[in-house]
């Protein structure tokens, strides 16, 4: 069994994922508040959310990321789209 790869999925990783001990660790790029378009949101709601009806909210699974991270994700939300968002644990 064998497949292939394009080369844009490596780059991809590299700015989506770190070295640490040897292990993949998933982060934030640097340009995320540039890569987090309305298209994007809505794939990563499809991809990692879900909709609560009886609450009226979304709620996206971020549990690959440090605290720092959702953190400016939430502010990229507020600033660019006026998305309120808070932390669920």
């Amino acid at each position: 069994f064998s497949t292939i790869t394009l080369p844009l999925f490596s780059e991809l990783h590299l700015h989506w994922y770190k070295q640490v001990n040897g292990k993949n660790i998933k982060i934030i790029p640097s340009n995320i508040s540039d890569l987090l378009t309305p298209i994007a949101i809505a794939y990563w709601i499809a991809g990692d959310g879900s909709y609560h009806k009886r609450d009226g909210v979304v709620h996206i699974a971020t549990h690959g990321f440090e605290k720092v991270e959702v953190q400016l994700l939430m502010e990229i939300l507020l600033v660019k789209y006026n998305l309120n968002s808070t932390i669920n644990i």
